[in-house]
This record gives structure tokens, C-alpha cells and sequence, in this order.
């Protein structure tokens, strides 16, 4: 919080970059994000011609979407990558994407008296190019047909490329080997002393519609005995038809002093 307070007050473009960067990040693996590679190494242009060339037709994708982008703006900088240990993985070229939305209109106190006001909030979206290894990441709304719109217009105007796009699939896992207690095996230098499994969610993959959720707290800590006790012969636990869908992990970590607590996290996969 000290850092982030610092880095606001001494270098505002930094921060703004941050905030940025970090909204891209949480959003580009869920609903409001598409993967696209193009044939690498990418060189996009820089010239503000070009750019402006990209803001009005992405302008014109969101009036014909939903009414909004009368006013559209793109700001770009670039960035690092990291692996999890903080290790520098490339550069990332970031777009932001500024869309004005549909008027709001609310009232508002004006010194004694109610007064109306209208303001046109902005949207945000995202374009973030990897020229190394040809990946674009984009981030907004409308759902896929609009990102492959935003992919191409991208491609068309800052990379002169007029080639097909091509998806990038998604990363999974497979969470039904959680139905069994396993190993969590950890390195001592991370300071893990254990690793529980606290919620698993399962779906009847046998062409019915049913969620089944089985979650323990800290008194009762064994989600497979837990699920057995409730269960019995029937566990969906030992039930191929039952597939793991979500699953929670609380990771425990040894205090970092003399007569401190230990430290627990979670992890939603």
C-alpha cells in the first residue's frame, strides 16, 4: 500500500500504467477475454497516424455494437512480463482502450438545490501485443465476435497483416484427480507447511443438470473423510460420473517469528 501510495504521488503515468496492466491481467483469462496468435515476430507501428486509423474503427465497432464509442481514445506503453518468481520473461506491448459509454443521468445536489446531471462514463478494454512469440490478448466487452473485430482491426492497421487469426485455446485443468487424497509436495525454502483440499464442486457428467458443492472448515479439515461420512456407498467422490469442476486449495504457511501465527491463503481453481 506504502508502495503504491508512493508510486501515485511521485509518478502518476507509472501508476495509471499499473492499474491498467493489473485489469488486464485479472480479465483476459475470463469472460471478457480472446487469445489470438499471429505469425511471429511482430513489429506493430508506432506512427499516430496509424493509431488514429485504429481509433476510429474501433469507434465504429462499438456504435454498431451498442450505441457506445461516440468518443474512443488508445493509449499504449510497454511492459514487462514475469514468471510467478518475479524472473523477466519479455516485453508486452499494452493498448488501453478508452470508449466513451451511454449517457448516465443522475440527480445531484447543487449547493441547496436537486439538480440533474448526465455524464458519459468510459469504458475500458485492452489490446496487449507480444511480439515475440505473436500473441494478442484482448480484453473488452461484447463478447467473442467483437474481440476477433478488435484482433482484426488491430492486425489491419498497426501490423499491416491481413492474415486469418488464429484462436488460441485456453489453458485447463484437470481437477478430478482431487477426488483422491494426494501429495502436495513443497520445497522447505517456501515455508509451506501444509496444503489442504477445503471445497470441492462436482457436475453429473452423465447428461443430468445437478452441481453438487462439498466444502469443510477448519474443524474439519479431511474433505474425503468428510464426504464418506456423509455419503456413504454413494460418495460422488468415488463416482466416475461426477466430475470435479471447481476446487479450493488453503495453503498454510510456518509462522515467520517466534509467537506469530501461521499464515493461510487460498487458491479457487
Amino acid at each position: 500500500e506504502a508502495r503504491g501510495v508512493f508510486v501515485l504521488l511521485t509518478n502518476e503515468e507509472a501508476f495509471d500504467n499499473a492499474l491498467a496492466a493489473a485489469y488486464a491481467e485479472r480479465m483476459r483469462h475470463g469472460r471478457s477475454g480472446s487469445g489470438y496468435r499471429l505469425a511471429a515476430p511482430l513489429a506493430p507501428s508506432k506512427s499516430p497516424s496509424d493509431i488514429a486509423l485504429l481509433e476510429a474503427d474501433l469507434s465504429a465497432l462499438f456504435r454498431e455494437f451498442d450505441g457506445t464509442g461516440r468518443k474512443l481514445k488508445v493509449e499504449w506503453f510497454e511492459r514487462r512480463t514475469c514468471d510467478p518468481k518475479g524472473a523477466a520473461l519479455g516485453q508486452v506491448i499494452h493498448y488501453s482502450i478508452y470508449v466513451e459509454g451511454l449517457p448516465e443521468c443522475s440527480i445531484e445536489f447543487d449547493r441547496e438545490e436537486p439538480k440533474r446531471r448526465t455524464r458519459r462514463p468510459v469504458i475500458e478494454a485492452a489490446i496487449c501485443c507480444n511480439p515475440v512469440s505473436g500473441m494478442l490478448d484482448i480484453v473488452s466487452k461484447g463478447g467473442r465476435p467483437l474481440r476477433e473485430e478488435i484482433a482484426q482491426s488491430f492486425a489491419a492497421h498497426l501490423l499491416g497483416s491481413e492474415k486469418a487469426l488464429t484462436p488460441a485455446r485456453p489453458r485447463g485443468f484437470d481437477l478430478d484427480r482431487l477426488k483422491r487424497p494426494m501429495p502436495f509436495p513443497t520445497d522447505p525454502s517456501d515455508g509451506i507447511k501444509g496444503v489442504e483440499v477445503t471445497l470441492l464442486r462436482l457436475r453429473n457428467a452423465a447428461g443430468h443438470f445437478g452441481r453438487l458443492t462439498i466444502e469443510v472448515d477448519g474443524e474439519h479439515p479431511d474433505i474425503y473423510r468428510t464426504s464418506t461420512g456423509w455419503f456413504g456407498d454413494l460418495d460422488p467422490l468415488r463416482r466416475p460420473e461426477w466430475r470435479v469442476m471447481q476446487a479450493r486449495l488453503r495453503i498454510t504457511f510456518h509462522p515467520e517469528g517466534h509467537g506469530k501465527r501461521t499464515k493461510p491463503i487460498t487458491v479457487e481453481l
